[in-house]
């Protein structure tokens, strides 16, 4: 499966320097979330009855890796 990754932006940002560092973040997140093993970890988690805790400790290791930081406090 592929992922399609569209960003929405203001005219005139694209050269900014935290609009660059984004645009990375979303690459980097996205070619992650394309790997094999991804795709077939999420397919395996992804039921209609499942936790939403089983698609976050899949995605959760990778997102802190690029510096995203726990939302609990």
């Amino acid at each position: 499966m592929s992922i399609k990754l569209q960003i929405l932006l203001k005219e005139g940002i694209k050269n900014r320097n935290d609009y660059k560092k984004a645009e990375d973040i979303a690459n980097d997140i996205k070619g992650f979330m394309g790997t094999t093993s991804i795709q077939t970890k999420l397919k395996n988690a992804h039921k209609v009855t499942g936790s939403s805790k089983l698609i976050q400790d899949i995605i959760i290791p990778k997102a802190k890796e690029i510096g995203f930081e726990s939302e609990k406090k």
